[in-house]
């Protein structure tokens, strides 16, 4: 399994692909070692990941660095016998690129949660694109969501205005 992005949903995602016995490799802009990951590369180091992955799950945030980061060359750096998931942003894949590599069969297949356009039209070539699975930006949705939110936000107001021990803030500078 290839994560691409080892944020707090990229290591979550590293530890479901652990529990299944598979050997995870990701990327992240400081390539230091993380819990469940056995080898984290550096961005630039995006097309060796490509290369030993069966699966590869894009988790980036879309920001200048990652908009389009997913074309032709990193469909053609994957193997024939993987598949893409997208749960980052529809923008971090070059769309046409990937409808010509499922259709082509440069790689075998791919989840897609999310789209440039959302929802999908209905005249979306997607919709009758070979092994592709479509869902509705449902991907990131649990059932303790809300839950979950208000307890971070309750606790970041017991520690206001203590940045250091506030939780989940957005870096303005990094763009997420």
């Amino acid at each position: 399994m290839g994560v691409v992005g080892l944020g707090q949903i990229g290591m979550t995602i590293a530890g479901h692909a652990k529990q299944l016995g598979m050997r995870v490799v990701g990327t992240k802009r400081q390539a230091t070692q993380i819990a469940n990951v056995d080898v984290v590369y550096p961005p630039e180091e995006l097309n060796r990941l490509l290369g030993e992955s069966d699966f590869v799950a894009l988790v980036v945030p879309l920001v200048a660095t990652t908009r389009l980061l997913f074309g032709a060359a990193q469909f053609n750096a994957m193997k024939r016998t993987a598949v893409l998931i997208n749960v980052a942003r529809g923008e971090v894949v070059d769309e046409t690129a990937l409808l010509s590599a499922l259709r082509e069969g440069t790689i075998a297949g791919a989840a897609l949660d999310v789209f440039s356009v959302e929802p999908l039209p209905p005249d979306s070539p997607f919709w009758s694109a070979p092994n592709t699975l479509i869902t509705p930006h449902i991907g990131g949705n649990r059932i303790d969501t809300y839950d979950a939110s208000a307890t971070l936000l309750a606790n970041n107001l017991k520690v206001y205005p203590d940045q250091r021990q506030m939780r989940g803030l957005c870096d303005i500078g990094l763009g997420y």
